[in-house]
């Protein structure tokens, strides 16, 4: 006769979402804090890029130019993650 294993009872009830939902975290005040600095960062970088391409749109009016403006400013990110990589990795 075949051995039968025994399992556990699945639960009926949904799994609960962790103690507090998506917003807990912001409840602690430092990272409250360090969330907005963010935020109010990343939306001054968003104004900077619109602002220096329709500059350049103004100035020179050609889609080129904005393409080189973009480029422009992600190059810094993109050099710095790309000198960043591990030493294992070479």
């Amino acid at each position: 006769m075949a051995s039968q294993q025994q399992h556990a009872p699945v639960a009926a009830a949904p799994l609960r979402a962790a103690r507090g939902g998506t917003f807990a975290p912001l409840r602690h005040p430092m990272f409250r804090a360090l969330w907005l600095a963010q935020l109010t960062s990343n939306i001054g970088t968003w104004m900077q890029t619109i602002a220096a391409q329709l500059l350049m749109l103004s100035i020179d009016g050609r889609p080129q130019m904005v393409a080189l403006v973009q480029t422009a400013m992600s190059l810094p990110a993109r050099s710095r993650t790309a000198c960043s990589s591990p030493a294992s990795a070479k």
